[in-house]
């Protein structure tokens, strides 16, 4: 068995060279948000020297098209910047962008990070692509016009729905010098719940074909889910991991982030990962 020290700087574990794993929330739409959950998140010990705390925000081709439409949980494009600037240094801002328009990926996420400008500016430069299976040519694009912008691979059931977990490792192995994070997300954002086994295993799959990139896992994350379920991922799952909670932390109205039970999250993450 490996000692602690063996775990995470021995040389048969790459853990201590991938993306620091981190915890999150994603959905924040006022800047007022982002001030709460900042200090729940200090006052249970985030982060720290094994977890960030990632801040995302939603947005989507829809905001691209029209700067000052909104969504009902993601601001306009023209608020994004005094969102992300009230998360403080400590914080992994990131974007959490969705287009069905595959062949003009690269050319939205451009618009998206010149806009006021968020990259330049230093105000974000963290990405999930909720694209399935984005082109790669198109993330060699990203990468080069933006050299320093952490990219999260997300890997929905649509993507992987009829591949074996050998075949989505495959795929998923073209992406591992492109992308800091992979994130398995059976939830998509509706707050949908993960069987654990079949969740461990494709981790594992594809810890194993991709040893330069983080993997996570979300699937209706809120404090009863991170007591029972994560503990059961620790036992079975080596290395750290991160996690993002969305559909379960929001009002009833879904407009918002529902204080308490994100409050009630961070406790249980505080329990379960410090």
């Amino acid at each position: 068995m490996k000692s602690k020290n063996q775990r995470f700087f021995g040389s048969e574990n790459q853990d201590f060279l991938k993306a620091k794993a981190y915890v999150g929330i994603t959905g924040y739409k006022t800047t007022q948000e982002v001030k709460d959950m900042a200090e729940m998140f200090r006052e249970s010990g985030f982060p720290n020297i094994r977890y960030e705390v990632m801040f995302g925000v939603l947005s989507s081709y829809k905001r691209i098209d029209d700067v000052n439409s909104e969504g009902k949980k993601s601001p306009c494009l023209s608020k994004l910047p005094e969102i992300l600037q009230e998360i403080p240094s400590w914080g992994l801002p990131m974007i959490h962008y969705y287009t069905p328009r595959k062949e003009s990926l690269c050319t939205e996420i451009l618009s998206l990070f010149t806009h006021d400008p968020l990259y330049d500016a230093n105000l974000c430069r963290a990405v999930q692509l909720n694209v399935d299976w984005p082109p790669l040519e198109h993330l060699n694009y990203i990468i080069k016009e933006f050299p320093e912008l952490k990219i999260v691979l997300q890997l929905p059931p649509r993507a992987t729905e009829g591949l074996g977990l050998e075949e989505i490792a495959k795929r998923a192995k073209e992406y591992d010098n492109l992308v800091k994070y992979a994130l398995i997300d059976p939830s998509r954002g509706k707050g949908l719940d993960f069987e654990v086994q079949y969740s461990v295993e494709l981790m594992s799959a594809l810890n194993q074909a991709m040893p330069h990139t983080r993997i996570g896992i979300a699937g209706g994350f809120d404090a009863d889910n991170v007591k029972k379920k994560v503990p059961l991922i620790k036992e079975k799952y080596q290395e750290d991991f991160f996690i993002d909670a969305q559909g379960r932390l929001r009002t009833e109205d879904r407009k918002a982030l529902d204080l308490n039970k994100a409050e009630r999250y961070i406790k249980a993450c505080s329990e379960v990962f410090l």
